[in-house]
Formats: C-alpha cells, structure tokens, sequence
C-alpha cells in the first residue's frame, strides 16, 4: 500500500470516528494527517488540503458544525474517488 492510500484510509476511518464521537482531539488528528499527507503525494496535494481545511474548520469556536461536517464528508468523499480512479487507471495499464 503506497503512502497516499494509507494516508486515505486513515482519513476515511477518522473521518468516520469523527462524526460518529465529535471530539477535538480526533479533529486534530484528522487535521494533522491531512497536513502531513499533502507533503508526500503532489497530485492528491489538492484534495488533502480541502480535508485538512474542513478539520481545522472544525476546531473553532463558534463554527456551525453541520456546515463543517458537511464539507469535510464532501472533502472525503472526492478524495477518495480520486484515489479510487486512480487506482483503476493503473490497474488497467498493467
């Protein structure tokens, strides 16, 4: 499994915990990993930093948290069909 696909994966199951137990230290992981994964994967750049935006978003005060979720779950869910096309695009050239 490459850096990138971990690093989505991670996002996905902490995005996950998130929604499902709000709590700021889980937004701060989520946050934190996002950050970190935009350094190793150029192309996926983009899309990480759209979740780490949406994770950050979260841990101000007086932020509306359905607005926040709402973005995050969207930042997810484009990253992970990115990921997911991706993935099929270098599959069928193998």
């Amino acid at each position: 499994m490459s850096t990138a696909d971990h690093s989505v994966t991670s996002i996905k199951r902490l995005a996950c915990d998130l929604q499902q137990w709000p709590s700021s230290l889980t937004a701060k992981a989520l946050a934190r990993t996002a950050k970190r994964a935009t350094a190793s994967a150029e192309e996926l750049a983009p899309h990480f930093k759209r979740v780490h935006a949406a994770a950050t978003e979260l841990l101000r005060p007086g932020t509306r948290p359905d607005t926040a979720y709402a973005e995050l779950r969207q930042a997810v869910a484009i990253l992970d069909s990115v990921v997911t096309a991706r993935r099929k695009a270098k599959t069928r050239l193998q």
